[in-house]
């Protein structure tokens, strides 16, 4: 039975992602901040994703429920409607929605299946070209970050997807 790891799988998008992983037979362990809502078969991992102390304490909770993971979804975020920062001086929705994932898998998170718990990279498919770094270094979407800081959130992708869009 494979084992999937979903961060935020209490209500929203992650109980979908839950109830549809545990439709499927496999094992879930969701990782919450509130147990509240999460599906009856899921095994539930209280932690918090809003500093590198708390995360690291989730990923060693996780661990220890469930040393093999075959699927980690990363859900769990927020918006808040106030500037906030975290005990490391982060601002929160940064530390939680960017930072927690990155923390979650590379430094602390659980091990790849039969793996050293290591991140590698994803394997390559067949006819799709492999992103590299242009000539001064910087990945082929760089230049979208320069865009970020002026437009509301979710214009670049607005933007992009225009043209894929029927009609």
């Amino acid at each position: 039975m494979r084992t999937a790891v979903v961060t935020g799988g209490n209500r929203g998008i992650g109980r979908v992602v839950v109830e549809s992983l545990l439709d499927k037979g496999c094992r879930v362990v969701t990782l919450v901040r509130d147990p509240t809502g999460v599906p009856a078969g899921a095994e539930v991992v209280t932690g918090d994703l809003s500093s590198t102390r708390t995360v690291a304490a989730a990923a060693d909770a996780v661990r220890d429920t469930c040393p093999a993971v075959g699927v980690l979804v990363h859900n769990a975020g927020l918006w808040p409607t106030a500037l906030a920062h975290n005990e490391n001086g982060l601002e929160l929705s940064f530390a939680v929605n960017h930072l927690a994932p990155f923390q979650l898998t590379r430094a602390g998170g659980p091990p790849h299946p039969g793996g050293s718990g290591e991140c590698r990279p994803a394997r390559q498919r067949p006819g799709r070209p492999r992103a590299h770094a242009d000539r001064r270094g910087l990945p082929p979407h760089a230049h979208l970050l320069r865009h970020q800081a002026r437009e509301p959130a979710g214009a670049a992708a607005v933007r992009a997807n225009a043209g894929r869009m029927p009609g």
